[in-house]
């Protein structure tokens, strides 16, 4: 994904860095976080690649139901790109509070440039919808997960973070952009 677009039918890592801004701007962190937007920055990146080749010169799948695809790989290093991972996925079902949902998707978005995602879990429909939910699918007993689900996101919430965060955007990038 390039500027939150598909240039060709791919995958991509989204890299998850924790529900909690402090810890997310820790250095190791943000070490981390760096890393895989630029894997460059971290000398081990050309090691790892230099060792692949390695591999597949010494016939890495000899023995294996793969043995003799080294040919047909060798020089895959130079196609592995050094952005790792361009996004990144935050999920609201471990009990992250709104706002701080919000603070994380707008430093990921703003201060790295790293497109967000905010996967919105079905326990955000509380525990008796999630309940009666799964007894209909043919779930006969359920953990005890009450308080957990009732300290996520609720649809209010979710939409007050929405608000905030197009709010931000609309700032950041001009109103003629997302209007």
């Amino acid at each position: 994904m390039q500027n939150g677009k598909f240039e060709k039918p791919s995958f991509i890592f989204n890299m998850s860095v924790g529900y909690n801004l402090e810890g997310i701007k820790t250095e190791k962190m943000q070490k981390f976080i760096d890393s895989m937007i630029d894997a460059r920055k971290d000398e081990r990146f050309a090691e790892y690649l230099d060792e692949l080749e390695a591999l597949l010169e010494e016939g890495m799948f000899e023995g294996t139901p793969w043995e003799g695809l080294e040919k047909k790989v060798k020089g895959i290093s130079k196609k592995i790109s050094w952005n790792i991972s361009p996004s990144t996925t935050l999920s609201t079902m471990h009990g992250c509070p709104p706002k701080e949902i919000e603070a994380i998707c707008s430093y990921m978005l703003t201060d790295k440039k790293v497109d967000t995602f905010v996967k919105l879990n079905p326990t955000l429909l509380g525990f008796d919808t999630v309940r009666k939910i799964l007894m209909t699918l043919g779930m006969t007993t359920l953990p005890s997960a009450g308080k957990a689900l009732s300290t996520t996101c609720n649809t209010p919430m979710r939409l007050q973070c929405c608000i905030a965060w197009w709010t931000s955007q609309r700032k950041r990038v001009g109103a003629s952009v997302l209007s």
